[in-house]
């Protein structure tokens, strides 16, 4: 009985957490969590990963996570610029923050009067709280009534960090966990994690009815799991048992919306996750098996075509019109995909919308006139090249209209058996026509091993921010022109 109610809220109970890990940021974390704090010109850019930008003081910052590399990940560290105009971008080396090794994101949060920092700590499965302290103008771990520092554990690989607002005007922190492939919940208000006694109150004492969870000691989340639509079970097998259930999820969207409606891309298999906060389900999945463009197959000529060996979205955005883009690495094409094709009703057996086999459905194409193969991100297959697509951020997002620029990074092929090119490129594509066909309008080559990570459109200045984990530099684009302006080191 319990197993068919679970099944209809399209969830699972995972009683085994899958223990895998994906990431380049390893090491040791710190003997003693104090020594991370202290002040003042605390570290350079060494492998900087993430970028956001984000209040903080009252003023406008790009805040840059440093994985510390060169350093072995002996500490992570924030570093804070001021963005004073679209060309100054000021260091105030006097906010910089030391954070776990083996981080994965962070947000600012202003509570009760005091700025508020959360970090993912993926090494040790935690959620890390700092608070600036404006008397002695420096960082401080957040401390408890017992005078010690918050402990909010987590499940496995905790990594991207989602704030919104639920439609009860209440604020709260999304935890995704790429092994796990759950959600953690933090109420900002309540300064505690989104528990059972939360379900309770929104669902009643029998919300194991009707709510699957994940559980851990105290620990509750929420978990995916993708069925079949339909009776075409065949769809499905694009997806190994673990991807189906939510391995390797990462990144995240937050659309809103009536049922504060979340999209998970997964790093794993060709699927989007749908999350829906307010009936707290996972409501509606889409699933593509692209088996021919990862495994090769024969043309028409029967010559070989290599397959990408790889697979899963590795960026995604949206725009205003809340069209959803994705970056896939198994077919290297933009996924340009409307929120409304994860409104269908969900049961027992039918959260998942799986596409025929090899189907590129909503894969944008490009305008007939594009000839130059060496210079087109989709695949050359004479020259068999695969630039891997990455991360990408599309504009339209000031207000509700569609996107007619995007922008996403093909990194260089170092590990990936010869597939794509030498050096990482920043592509700059125009969107033309409804539905869209695409043109590449600019494109930038960065330095071998230069390793581009993470792109951070800051609209209403036109610029264009790039995190370079290999280079030790943010490099600011125009992003209209896609002129390289000037560099943070």
């Amino acid at each position: 009985m319990m197993n068919s109610l679970v099944g209809r809220a399209c969830f699972f109970l995972l009683a085994v957490l899958l223990m895998g890990c994906e990431g380049s940021f390893t090491g040791d974390p710190p003997e003693n969590p104090s020594s991370l704090l202290g002040q003042g010109a605390l570290m350079e850019l060494d492998g900087p990963y993430q970028v956001k930008d984000r209040e903080f003081l009252g003023q406008r910052y790009l805040i840059v996570m440093n994985t510390a590399e060169a350093l072995r990940f002996r500490n992570g560290g924030l570093i804070f610029y001021e963005i004073e105009g679209a060309d100054t971008f000021s260091r105030r080396a006097a906010l910089d923050l030391k954070i776990p090794p083996f981080s994965g994101d962070f947000e600012v949060y202003e509570r009760e009067g005091a700025w508020h920092v959360f970090v993912t700590d993926r090494r040790n499965q935690r959620l890390r709280v700092f608070i600036w302290d404006a008397i002695e103008e420096e960082f401080e771990e957040a401390l408890d009534a017992d005078g010690n520092p918050f402990v909010f554990e987590t499940f496995r690989n905790p990594r991207e960090i989602i704030l919104f607002t639920d439609q009860g005007a209440k604020d709260y922190l999304a935890i995704s966990h790429f092994s796990s492939g759950t959600l953690q919940f933090f109420d900002l208000e309540e300064f505690r994690w989104f528990d059972q006694s939360d379900l309770v109150e929104r669902f009643g004492s029998n919300f194991a009815q009707t709510i699957a969870t994940v559980r851990r000691e105290e620990l509750v989340g929420a978990s995916f799991r993708m069925e079949v639509e339909n009776s075409d079970t065949m769809n499905l097998r694009g997806a190994s048992g673990a991807q189906r259930a939510g391995f390797g999820i990462n990144p995240g969207l937050f659309l809103g919306g009536d049922q504060s409606f979340f999209v998970y891309a997964s790093n794993s298999a060709s699927a989007l996750f749908g999350f829906r906060f307010e009936s707290f389900v996972n409501s509606a999945n889409l699933l593509w098996n692209l088996r021919a463009e990862e495994r090769g197959f024969r043309d028409q000529d029967g010559n070989r075509v290599e397959g990408s060996q790889e697979r899963g979205f590795r960026g995604i955005s949206r725009d205003g019109e809340n069209h959803i883009f994705a970056a896939s690495r198994a077919d290297n094409r933009i996924y340009r995909v409307p929120s409304s094709e994860f409104d269908f009703s969900t049961n027992r057996n039918q959260n998942t919308r799986a596409y025929n086999e090899n189907a590129q459905n909503f894969a944008l194409q490009p305008q007939e006139d594009l000839s130059d193969e060496e210079e087109n991100f989709v695949i050359d297959r004479e020259a068999r090249k695969f630039p891997r697509l990455g991360d990408l951020t599309v504009n339209g997002r000031l207000g509700a209209v569609a996107a007619d620029l995007l922008w996403v990074l093909s990194y260089e092929a170092r590990g990936a058996g010869g597939r794509g090119f030498e050096i990482s490129r920043l592509y700059q594509l125009e969107l033309l026509g409804d539905p869209p066909l695409y043109r590449i309008a600019n494109s930038f080559e960065f330095a071998e091993g230069d390793a581009p990570q993470k792109l951070l459109l800051l609209e209403d200045l036109d610029r264009l921010v790039v995190s370079g984990l290999g280079s030790h530099e943010i490099s600011v684009f125009d992003a209209l022109t896609m002129d390289l302006l000037f560099k943070l080191e």
